[in-house]
């Protein structure tokens, strides 16, 4: 998953590039415009605009499928946290229930101890 958003972050960074050079151009393109500029120029520079738009698309695709990727990563990852939370509340409560029953079960023995020592202290009096 940090590889996935690594690479979304560095899609993110190519695009603000594409966008700050094509913002550049298209300043330098008005400039030269206005002192006056040669049709090839021009044509090259229309070029050159299209190219770094369809880079953009193409970064930004990628980023689309970077994005996509990491909310699958992140999905699969929700569903193990849940999972492992599952199990263990459930072996939290088995340890419970063991302690319950251990302590049922020595509190049965101390009160049959109790019992045997009673009755054998009520045989062992003599009657009156």
């Amino acid at each position: 998953m940090l590889a996935i958003t690594a690479m979304s972050n560095r899609m993110l960074s190519e695009i603000s590039s594409v966008d700050a050079m094509a913002s550049e151009s298209r300043h330098q393109i008005k400039a030269v415009l206005q002192a006056g500029m040669a049709g090839g120029e021009l044509h090259f520079a229309l070029a050159a605009e299209r190219t770094r738009a369809s880079l953009r698309r193409l970064l930004a695709d990628r980023l689309n499928q970077f994005e996509a990727q990491r909310e699958k990563q992140r999905k699969i990852f929700e569903k193990a946290r849940q999972k492992r939370e599952i199990i263990e509340n459930l072996r939290s409560r088995r340890w419970e229930e063991y302690k319950r029953v251990q302590l049922r079960r020595e509190q049965n023995l101390a009160d049959e101890l109790h019992l045997l020592r009673l009755s054998s202290s009520l045989r062992e009096t003599p009657d009156e």
